[in-house]
């Protein structure tokens, strides 16, 4: 991926684009799916210390340049936030795939109505079975 993305990313959540950043945000966008700050290590071919990872994903979570998930697996993985969409996880092999589906506008309103909620600001739609390879 070019890093000029990456820079414009930074820039535009009023962050500076310094290398630290770049490298990260571009492994985030990189991977199709969420990932643990061990695989982000592993990705950056371990050119970012943890202490540093940690940090820098807290103020991108404040940014709205990533998304933490939890995914029923005990810790916390973590996604470019690009597109809204939702995952689906096997719960055999733990391989997760995302999901360009969403829950119609209707659902956000009976929700509402249920509630007794004046708005729905976001969701979380989180699937879990068993994938092909582990049948």
């Amino acid at each position: 991926m070019n890093d000029h993305v990456s820079v414009d990313l930074l820039k535009a959540a009023g962050l500076r684009a310094t290398k630290q950043r770049i490298l990260l945000l571009r492994a985030l966008i990189a991977e199709q799916h969420p990932f643990s700050v061990e695989d982000i290590r592993a990705h950056t071919k371990n050119a970012l210390d943890t202490a540093t990872i940690y940090r820098t994903l807290e103020i991108f979570k404040e940014k709205n340049l990533v998304r933490q998930v939890e995914l029923a697996q005990g810790r916390a993985l973590y996604e470019y936030a690009g597109n809204h969409h939702h995952h689906i996880v096997c719960t055999s092999c733990g391989t997760i795939r995302d999901l360009d589906i969403c829950l119609p506008k209707t659902l956000h309103r009976s929700v509402r109505e249920v509630s007794g909620f004046s708005r729905v600001n976001q969701h979380a739609l989180e699937f879990f079975g068993v994938c092909n390879k582990c049948v």
